[in-house]
């Protein structure tokens, strides 16, 4: 009998414990309403992260020809600026919804380029690397040989 009396207690009890994990988040979001915001603001942070990540990824072309006419994100860490005396500068970066950070191999920060505009084939930044002044970046559309 104290076998069944303690087995129903401790089903009861787990129970209560189940139906209230639920009602404690129902609680929060009603009573902090600013705490659900963040998370929503967090989790859009993040698709935007990922968003521009994609977006970035692969050839740029400066339109008129000058210093680091051509940018190359190879993968998600490394990047490279071709320039008109036919060098190529290879960098780790790290987007941001604002900017793009460029780092050296020792992992020192060098530069911050403001973005102004990304999309899937307009790259603008504020500033790029030494060079000041506004820098139009565009893609050329690639030719589907197989089609």
């Amino acid at each position: 009998m104290k076998k069944l009396v303690t087995g129903i207690y401790l089903g009861f009890l787990m129970s209560v414990i189940a139906g209230c994990s639920g009602d404690i988040d129902e609680q929060q979001r009603k009573y902090h309403p600013a705490a659900s915001n963040a998370l929503v603001s967090q989790q859009k942070r993040v698709s935007d992260y990922k968003k521009q990540a994609i977006d970035i990824m692969g050839m740029w072309y400066l339109n008129e020809w000058d210093l680091y006419h051509t940018i190359r994100f190879i993968d998600k860490q490394r990047v490279e600026f071709y320039t008109h005396i036919d060098t190529i500068l290879t960098y780790d970066y790290e987007i941001r919804p604002d900017s793009l950070l460029i780092y050296n191999e020792r992992g020192d920060r060098l530069y911050i380029n403001v973005i102004e505009q990304l999309s899937r084939d307009t790259l603008v930044f504020k500033n790029l690397l030494e060079k000041a002044g506004s820098q139009h970046y565009s893609r050329k559309p690639t030719k589907n040989f197989g089609k």
